[in-house]
């Protein structure tokens, strides 16, 4: 075997553990993802008494979805998926909106300040969000 193979034949294995090892992850991933939704066709009674646990269930039923999605108790599930749709579609568009002509004049245009507010943005981005709205004072802690 000269070099060349050897090198092919390298890559050639490396490649294969990188796809064994990515196919465990995405099983290792999808299974509890699988069982949620296993569990959600079960009757209420059997998704947390049933003993061998089974995978697939001998009478599914969509019971669970009906409960959820229909305003029995006044709460509407379905009510809450549409207002969070509605608010992160108009904060996702209002936010590229506003921020593509803010990048373009951060991007090409000169102007006095302009570092200030590029760094000033970094350092925005470098805490999460939550972290602004903290209101701490002198004598303030956080237990």
């Amino acid at each position: 075997m000269n070099s060349i193979s050897k090198a092919k034949l390298r890559k050639q294995i490396l490649r294969i553990v990188v796809s064994v090892l990515l196919w465990v992850f995405a099983a290792i991933w999808f299974i509890p993802i699988f069982w949620m939704f296993i569990t959600s066709l079960k009757e209420s009674t059997l998704a947390t008494s049933e003993y061998p646990p089974q995978w697939i269930p001998s009478s599914p039923t969509l019971e669970n979805y009906r409960r959820v999605l229909m305003p029995a108790s006044g709460i509407s599930v379905a009510r809450g998926i549409k207002n969070s749709l509605i608010i992160s579609v108009l904060s996702t568009v209002l936010g590229f909106v506003v921020a593509t002509p803010a990048a373009y004049a951060l991007s090409r245009l000169k102007f006095r300040g302009q570092r200030v507010i590029f760094w000033l943005y970094i350092a925005v981005l470098a805490f999460p969000g939550i972290i602004w709205r903290c209101q701490l004072k002198p004598g303030n802690t956080i237990k």
